[in-house]
């Protein structure tokens, strides 16, 4: 019994997160792109290709890692592999579900430059947090 209520409140938690978690992420997800390609998609857009995104991301890693051992792959290797994977489809989805506002596809190379901004603010956010938590006296 006392199982069945864990995974049922680790289930819980985990939508919780996702949704709060895609949130952010359409929000740094308009940022880039207002920078990229020089406008700013809708928030229901981005919150879709966020939201798509990050169950794929989270399905290339599931299948990955449970097929990692059969294949003999390292976890170094099969992360390496799940994360460039991941990136690939979040440019297919960005490049192809983000739009302008005459209806007409962000492309391939917008889309590649938008990707690669959104990696480098979430690289700034991090480095800020850790800058933060080395400040506070560390973990």
């Amino acid at each position: 019994m006392q199982s069945s209520a864990n995974v049922i409140l680790f289930l819980l938690g985990a939508l919780i997160g996702l949704s709060i978690g895609t949130l952010i992420g359409a929000v740094f997800l308009r940022l880039a792109t207002r920078l990229a390609a020089g406008f700013t998609p809708g928030f229901g857009r981005a919150y879709a290709v966020v939201f798509m995104s990050g169950l794929a991301s989270f399905g290339i890693g599931f299948v990955i890692g449970y097929y990692a051992r059969f294949i003999a792959l390292t976890p170094g290797i099969a992360m390496a592999l799940a994360w460039g994977l991941s990136l690939l489809l979040q440019w297919a989805f960005i490049s192809n579900l983000l739009r302008y506002s005459d209806g007409r596809k962000l492309g391939y190379g917008k889309g590649l430059l938008t990707l690669l901004v959104l990696l480098a603010v979430f690289a700034v956010i991090a480095g800020i947090i850790y800058v933060v938590i080395q400040m506070l006296g560390g973990l």
